[in-house]
């Protein structure tokens, strides 16, 4: 991923009308770290933007219009998805995304 990573980031950096952004979700921060440094590297530091408890920007989750059941149910499915609970389509454990 670093080296795609590098080509998209670095193209056209220095036009700002043609220079590509992107969106990088991830769990462990050790490829947003890297996309960082890979920004900062090709003169694009200030395009870096994190969404995170402790930064100048935060999401809230539990914030919606979704009533408490489906609210409790999405939150339900998610620690699923992120412990290993439950089964796949074939009927095989989850491998949890740790």
């Amino acid at each position: 991923m670093y080296p795609f990573a590098e080509q998209i980031l670095a193209y056209k950096a220095d036009d700002r009308e043609k220079r590509i952004g992107g969106l990088t979700l991830e769990v462990k921060g050790d490829f947003c770290r890297k996309v960082k440094e890979i920004l900062t590297r090709h003169g694009r530091a200030e395009d870096y933007i994190e969404i995170g408890l402790d930064s100048e920007y935060c999401y809230n989750p539990l914030h919606s219009d979704l009533d408490a059941y489906a609210l409790a149910y999405n939150i339900a499915s998610l620690l699923n998805n992120l412990f290993g609970r439950g089964k796949d389509h074939s009927g095989n454990r989850r491998t949890p995304i740790w």
